[in-house]
């Protein structure tokens, strides 16, 4: 996902979230980035007369990620392929990279294997060239959400991206190591009991195994309720601009009354 500074911060990261259906946090987020304060090998990378400031830096590096409880391999500096680039876009790389860092890590406990399940989106980072990037990495068993639910059924999209952002956009983000990691860090800080709670209304689980109607009911009260929640709130929006720009509100009458002119046939004699 995408981590957008809404003020002066100059770079955009990508951050990779990844949630267990138990809640458990095996895999915490990884953040990706072009911006060379993420640098870990800075130091050993800059040239003579630049190792004081580079080791200024990393310094800098080493204690906000101690203050927002980050391992450090969880920031990853990649060399971006256009020079002066600050723009980290969503890649296979960056989907191989996670895997492969955590996919049997003790650290981690149980993570990847070849019996993890993985559901995703449609998204052409997940399989360039129509090649599964899971399956590349010995992870068959794989579901993909079309574009149409999507938003229902994610919970990394419509339940943890919203509750670490809400926190997350009302920091100063000038400075982009503090304003990522302390994204990062709200990420880690959702309850494990919380994770398994919108999986369970997600996916739900609490009536999977009670028949096709009460599943059936539980998929159509998800889907109706953001729908309609939605809905309000794009109205809601609507009305707020109308009142501010009463001149944009469209003649309803005078459209209504051009297409029944323009769409009026002669009777056949």
């Amino acid at each position: 996902m995408p981590a957008i500074a809404p003020n002066k911060n100059a770079w955009t990261n990508a951050i990779v979230t990844n949630v267990w259906a138990d809640g458990k946090n095996r895999t915490p987020c990884v953040l990706y980035t072009h911006n060379p304060a993420f640098d870990l090998k800075m130091v050993q990378n800059a040239p003579a007369n630049a190792k004081a400031k580079a080791q200024d830096q990393l310094k800098a590096l080493k204690k906000a990620l101690v203050d927002n409880s980050i391992a450090d391999f969880r920031v990853v500096y990649l060399e971006p392929s256009k020079k002066g680039s600050h723009y980290c876009a969503e890649s296979p790389v960056m989907y191989k990279d996670f895997v492969q860092r955590y996919k049997g890590q003790a650290r981690a406990g149980q993570t990847f294997n070849a019996n993890t399940w993985v559901v995703r989106d449609m998204g052409t980072a997940f399989s360039p060239g129509g090649k599964s990037v899971m399956e590349e990495e010995g992870i068959t068993q794989e579901s993909v959400l079309p574009p149409a639910v999507h938003h229902f059924f994610s919970v990394n999209d419509n339940s943890l991206h919203g509750v670490g952002k809400a926190k997350w956009r009302h920091l100063n983000h000038d400075d982009d190591l503090n304003s990522s990691l302390k994204l990062m860090r709200y990420f880690d800080e959702v309850p494990a009991a919380t994770v398994e709670r919108w999986f369970t209304r997600n996916y739900a689980y609490d009536v999977y195994d009670k028949g096709a109607a009460p599943l059936t009911k539980a998929m159509q009260d998800l889907v109706l309720k953001q729908s309609d929640r939605w809905q309000d709130y794009h109205d809601e929006c609507l009305e707020a601009y109308y009142d501010a720009f009463p001149a944009a509100k469209p003649d309803l009458k005078s459209k209504k009354a051009k297409a029944g002119k323009s769409n009026s046939r002669s009777a056949p004699k």
